[in-house]
């Protein structure tokens, strides 16, 4: 995921992709997070093949968001979507932590 979030960025800063809108972080972020989320709640079983898919759109979607942080680090609208992708997984993460504790 983190080399083709890097290779998307380059392209971005160097090459000729332009900036992304928010609904195209919105649609590149949503799907890895919300399958993220499903995994870690356990409302669907982990398979590797969708992880992998999954990992690839989220590796182009943080490549995309990356690269509007370059060029602006100090946009609230970056901040917000960071913080919307980064707070459901932490708590998808805690939540399959304790829930392992639980059945220990």
């Amino acid at each position: 995921m983190w080399p083709l979030s890097y290779l998307v960025m380059g392209l971005g800063v160097f090459g000729p992709l332009p900036p992304a809108s928010d609904v195209e972080l919105v649609l590149w972020l949503g799907p890895p997070v919300g399958e993220y989320l499903a995994t870690h709640v356990g409302r669907v079983r982990y398979q590797a093949r969708r992880t992998w898919i999954f990992g690839l759109i989220a590796g182009i979607a943080l490549g995309r968001l990356f690269h509007r942080y370059l060029l602006d680090p100090m946009d609230r609208r970056v901040w917000l979507m960071m913080f919307l992708v980064g707070v459901p997984a932490l708590l998808g993460a805690l939540y399959a932590t304790y829930e392992r504790a639980d059945s220990e």
